[in-house]
């Protein structure tokens, strides 16, 4: 038992996250559902601190999420991708901060309304050992009167 315990732990320990995970085809129509408005919240992967803000996420030939944190607005790239063996949908979030390449995981669902809710992990590239960024997006109702 000890000796498939091991070679589990070795076999996950050795797995690389881009063999993990596999990018879907890009496509607008069903990337549009993630467009809009939304208001960001977060905790500063650098400082620990919390943040808001507002965000906003267009498609065009990519899908593109801008958001304000304490040091400034930051803009990143997102594809959807498929990992596990149960081909779990994420959206793989990409940008740079503090001259820092920064990867972030992200999970999505609809709530009651229909709209989008992101809630992503993120960490610098090179993986080192600060404890993870985290960054939520809530879609933005406009308030009509």
């Amino acid at each position: 038992m000890l000796v498939v315990a091991s070679f589990l732990a070795l076999s996950f320990a050795a797995s690389d996250t881009n063999s993990y995970c596999q990018p879907d085809a890009f496509d607008a129509d069903k990337l549009g559902y993630f467009a809009g408005t939304y208001d960001a919240v977060g905790r500063d992967y650098w400082t620990g601190r919390p943040f808001s803000g507002p965000a906003t996420i267009a498609v065009s030939d990519t899908l593109s999420l801008t958001w304000r944190d304490a040091q400034g607005t930051i803009s990143g790239i997102a594809r959807t991708e498929r990992c596990s063996m149960d081909h779990i949908k994420i959206l793989h979030l990409l940008f740079r901060e503090r001259g820092t390449d920064m990867d972030g995981l992200c999970f999505f669902s609809s709530e009651l309304d229909n709209y989008a809710r992101i809630t992503c992990q993120f960490v610098g590239a090179k993986k080192d050992s600060k404890s993870s960024g985290l960054l939520a997006f809530f879609y933005h109702h406009d308030d009509a009167p």
